[in-house]
């Protein structure tokens, strides 16, 4: 998973109308989180082609790994951060397990 936005802070002075604040702060935060919760559901239906999985994998070793130049020194390689495709529930508690 991967962050894509900050849901929100807010800062309460304590002085007149705390509670209104309060109340206004509350429904800003909700609405931002109800669109965060959503967003895990939208990465699933996003599908990638072998080719588009590889270039995915190579960026996400070199940021994971890379130094100042981009480059890799771990034993590690980019296929490894591939998670191959699963279907059905007992193959997510195996491989939920398995990680």
């Amino acid at each position: 998973m991967a962050q894509t936005d900050t849901i929100d802070a807010i800062k309460v002075r304590h002085s007149r109308d705390v509670q209104h604040k309060v109340i206004e702060g509350n429904k800003r935060i909700f609405g931002k989180a109800e669109r965060t919760l959503v967003a895990p559901q939208v990465w699933y239906a996003i599908r990638m082609d072998t080719e588009e999985g590889r270039i995915l994998a190579d960026a996400a070793h070199v940021l994971r790994f890379g130094d100042t130049e981009g480059e890799t020194t771990t034993s590690i390689k980019a296929e490894q951060l591939l998670v191959r495709a699963v279907t059905g529930t007992d193959h997510h508690i195996k491989l939920n397990k398995a990680l």
